[in-house]
């Protein structure tokens, strides 16, 4: 079983994304910072990835340098595309679903790992739903 000190931030995100293909929810991009930060603060989350994250607080919502450049990597690399006028990511192939989730079963996160990413896919859906994620 593999804890939260086992997994990156990009391994992380790509576990949201799965969960975010169930649901059929395209996120914003500006949600990705809001949830991450929401989770970071959350007191029963602990995936020492997301704990680490800086966020700077320069506009209206947190920003961190360090989901941009996830982001942007899963974008150089094939595995999102982004839509526009939405500001929304997709995910460009079923296969790399199949990828991630083949991954997750293999890695068997531990309880606070999957409950941060049962938690993170709410926190989408919900913004979704909202049409945006308020801060709390």
């Amino acid at each position: 079983m593999h804890t939260q000190k086992d997994f990156s931030l990009t391994e992380f995100m790509e576990l949201i994304i799965v969960g975010l293909s169930d649901k059929k929810v395209l996120p914003p991009v500006e949600d990705w910072h809001s949830v991450l930060y929401r989770l970071q603060k959350d007191a029963l989350f602990s995936v020492e990835a997301v704990k680490k994250l800086r966020f700077d607080w320069n506009g209206l919502k947190p920003k961190s340098q360090e989901i941009t450049e996830t982001l942007n990597g899963f974008i150089l690399s094939g595995c999102l595309g982004f839509q526009t006028p939405s500001f929304c990511y997709t995910v460009i192939s079923v296969e790399i679903i199949k990828t991630w989730r083949q991954q997750l079963a293999e890695k068997l996160p531990d309880k606070s790992v999957a409950n941060g990413i049962a938690r993170a896919v709410e926190l989408f859906v919900i913004s979704h739903r909202r049409g945006g994620l308020e801060l709390v």
